[in-house]
C-alpha cells in the first residue's frame, strides 16, 4: 500500500462484487447491495460507467458482452467464505473478526450477524475510507468495532484485546485476499494472533492464491504493481495446512473456485484467477 492511501486492490475487489450484484458474472443468486456504496476512486467512476452502459444495452446483453472478461472470480470467492461463515455461526460463533476487512460490507448486509459483535481490522488509512463509505449503511451485526492494525509492525491479538474481542467466546475469523500481500513471518504471527484470540471450536476462513503459470503470474505482478501493491508470493495448500496446524488450528477443508463454480452453479469459463483461488478452513482444537 502506499502511505496514508486506501488500498487500490480493496477498491478493485468491491468494484468486482459490485459488478457481480449488476449480474455481470455467470454466478446464479450471486448478491451484495453495498459494493456499490463502498466502492473507491476510481472504479466509482467505472461503474458509474458501466451502469449507464447497462441502461442503454439493456444488462443481459452487457452481461454477455463482457462475459469474456470472467468476472466470476470474486463473487465465487464471496459465496464461499459467506457459506463457510454461516456454517461457523450456526455453530455458535458468537464473535466475528474481519482480519484486512478492506471495504467489505458483510456487517452491512448479512442478517445472520443480528447477534454478532463484528470486529473489522485493517490498515488505518483503508479503515477510514471504509468507515465514511459505510455511514449511510444500516448495520445488520449486534455491534460494530473498528480495530486499525499494521499486519507487518502490530500484534493483531493485543488491538483486538483492547477493542473489547473477548477471546474466551467462539469466534469465526474471515482472512480474504490478504495473506497474498504478507512475508512468511506476518503469516504467522497473524496465525498465532488467531490462536491466542480463539476460544475452542473458533474458525478461521483463509483466503489464498496457489501458484499459476509464470505467464498469470507475470500478469498478476504487474497489475498490482501499478496500484503499489505487489504480491509477496501465493502458497501452496500444503504449506498453508503447515502452517496452520503449527498453530494448533486442525485443518478441515481447502477447497478451490473450481469446486465453488460447480457449487454455486457458474455458467461461464473458469479464469486461471478463479482456479488458482483457494479457501482453507481451519478450527482451533
Amino acid at each position: 500500500m502506499r502511505p496514508n492511501q486506501a488500498s487500490k486492490t480493496a477498491g478493485l475487489v468491491a468494484f468486482l462484487r459490485a459488478c457481480g450484484d449488476l449480474g455481470l458474472s455467470t454466478v446464479p443468486g450471486y448478491s451484495d447491495p453495498t459494493a456499490q456504496a463502498l466502492m473507491t476512486p476510481p472504479f466509482d467512476g467505472y461503474f458509474r460507467w458501466i451502469k449507464r452502459a447497462a441502461r442503454v444495452v439493456g444488462p443481459k446483453r452487457l452481461a454477455n458482452l463482457v462475459r469474456e472478461r470472467r468476472l466470476d472470480s470474486v463473487p465465487l470467492r464471496t459465496m464461499a467464505i459467506d457459506a463457510a461463515l454461516r456454517e461457523a455461526l450456526a455453530l455458535g460463533a458468537t464473535q466475528l473478526v474481519m482480519l484486512g476487512a478492506g471495504l467489505d460490507g458483510r456487517a452491512h448486509r448479512m442478517d445472520e450477524l443480528a447477534d454478532v459483535t463484528v470486529f473489522e481490522v485493517d490498515h488505518p488509512s483503508t479503515q477510514a475510507e471504509k468507515k465514511k463509505r459505510a455511514q449511510g449503511l444500516p448495520k445488520r451485526c449486534k455491534d460494530l468495532r473498528y480495530v486499525s492494525v499494521d499486519f507487518e509492525r502490530e500484534d493483531v491479538a493485543s488491538r483486538l484485546a483492547e477493542a473489547g474481542h473477548e477471546p474466551k467466546q467462539r469466534s469465526v475469523f474471515i482472512w480474504e485476499g490478504v495473506i497474498v500481500y504478507l512475508t512468511d513471518q506476518a503469516l504467522r504471527a497473524t496465525l498465532q494472533s488467531v490462536v491466542v484470540s480463539s476460544a475452542p471450536g473458533s474458525r478461521l476462513l483463509a483466503q489464498y492464491r496457489q501458484p499459476s503459470t509464470a505467464d498469470e503470474e507475470a500478469r498478476l505482478q504487474t497489475m498490482v504493481a501499478k496500484m503499489g501493491e505487489p504480491h509477496i508470493g501465493p502458497r501452496t495448500p500444503a504449506q498453508l495446512a503447515q502452517a496452520l496446524q503449527e498453530v494448533g488450528l486442525r485443518v478441515l477443508s481447502d477447497t478451490s473456485g473450481v469446486e465453488w463454480a460447480f457449487r454455486f452453479g457458474a455458467t461461464g469459463q473458469i479464469a486461471p484467477t478463479t482456479a488458482n483461488t483457494r479457501l482453507v478452513v481451519g478450527e482451533r482444537s
